[in-house]
């Protein structure tokens, strides 16, 4: 993949899922075992409520469903649920490698506490914003930076905002991908986000040396896509 001066990437995420539910204690089990690279967290709750006869709401019961561990500097993250585990790198991003290695940690804990869970996907998932000033788009329009399967419109006018989504089977993997125009963090600036989520279902290996070709090939595959997806005119910004 190239190198970029800025790049877009905003977010880089690695999961696994299981077939079945860890149980109401896991969260707080593997929390502890990884409490060395993620010392802070929060929770995230889901609650039942169930409706009466009348229309009366009554909450039967509460419990978390996600917890989201963080690094002391809180770029890197930790996502806990009662059947899987994801680590994610916020930008600045350093690299595949220092990212499959936290995988590699959380797996090994995961593997561990839910007592060598059979796997049911593993998901590998790119994040990416690109800043367009406002000056250059002047003469083009937001979807000029991107190659999403963008429509036109059958009649005439000026497209200034999108969202595409798509959907499908990419060699062995599914593919789920977003692009849309979003409000830009940076003055004077239009960002496009395009989120690319690729994933390997019903898998049961259970050695880390085969996941971590997988994962290879994966984070490959993830760098193809999103080289197809950017138009030249992406490129130059991000070597500005």
């Amino acid at each position: 993949m190239p190198t970029y001066r800025r790049p877009p990437l905003v977010e880089r995420v690695v999961e696994f899922r299981c077939e079945r539910d860890g149980g109401s204690d896991i969260i707080d089990r593997l929390m502890k075992r990884l409490s060395t690279d993620y010392p802070a967290y929060d929770d995230q709750t889901e609650f039942d409520f169930r409706i009466g006869l009348k229309g009366e709401i009554e909450k039967v019961g509460e419990g978390i469903s996600q917890r989201n561990l963080r690094s002391a500097d809180a770029i890197d993250l930790c996502i806990l649920k009662r059947n899987s585990i994801g680590v994610s790198r916020q930008a600045p991003y350093s690299g595949w490698e220092p990212l499959k290695a936290r995988a590699e940690r959380a797996w090994k804990v995961w593997q561990k506490g839910m007592a060598k869970p059979k796997l049911s996907r593993i998901g590998s998932r790119s994040t990416n914003r690109i800043d367009i000033p406002f000056a250059d788009l002047a003469e083009r329009l937001p979807q000029d930076y991107v190659n999403v399967g963008f429509a036109p419109l059958p009649f005439s006018a000026e497209v200034k905002a999108f969202n595409v989504q798509r959907s499908g089977q990419v060699d062995r993997y599914t593919l789920i991908m977003n692009s849309s125009t979003i409000v830009s963090p940076l003055i004077d600036h239009q960002s496009l986000l395009l989120d690319i989520d690729l994933g390997l279902e019903a898998f049961a290996l259970s050695d880390w040396a085969e996941l971590a070709v997988e994962l290879d090939l994966m984070n490959d595959k993830l760098n193809e896509i999103f080289e197809a997806c950017v138009t030249d005119l992406s490129r130059e910004l991000f070597n500005r």
